[in-house]
């Protein structure tokens, strides 16, 4: 299963930190079966400000329409991320939205997801319970998907 993994990258607090949770977001998909995509390590806007913005949306577009599963973190806003997922959202990919019960995610979002049979919304406490929680679920989706 190709999963894009969807978080802030502009207007994040702590850069390495928000990579550092996107990359372990990608390592459990890795750990679990699934080939992850991670915007950042292909368009990221500091790593990659030679990229126009046309270049940027193309690349991660592509990949975004190739995944069968959209992980977003909603633990920081982000146009990006909104657009990402109304993107799945329209095309009918499947969403996994997550975000720390710390977090305060757009109500908005969070209204628009819970609207649609596609989008599964996660709260999560601490890394190891979000561990737990996206394996479950990545391998119940993983199994739905075979099966249709």
């Amino acid at each position: 299963m190709k999963v894009y993994i969807s978080g802030s990258l502009i207007s994040v607090k702590d850069r390495e930190k928000a990579h550092q949770f996107y990359e372990f977001l990608a390592n459990l998909c890795k750990e679990e079966g699934h080939e992850p995509y991670l915007p950042h390590q292909n368009s990221d806007p500091i790593l990659h400000k030679h990229l126009t913005p046309e270049q940027v949306f193309d690349k991660d577009f592509h990949n975004l329409l190739n995944s069968d599963l959209i992980l977003a973190s909603l633990n920081e806003p982000s146009t990006g991320v909104g657009a990402e997922i109304g993107i799945s959202l329209k095309k009918g990919i499947e969403i996994f939205a997550i975000y720390n019960k710390e977090s305060n995610p757009s109500r908005f979002i969070l209204g628009l997801l819970s609207r649609s049979d596609k989008a599964k919304i996660f709260v999560y406490e601490n890394l190891a319970e979000c561990k737990i929680i996206l394996k479950n679920n990545l391998n119940a989706l993983s199994k739905k998907l075979l099966i249709s």
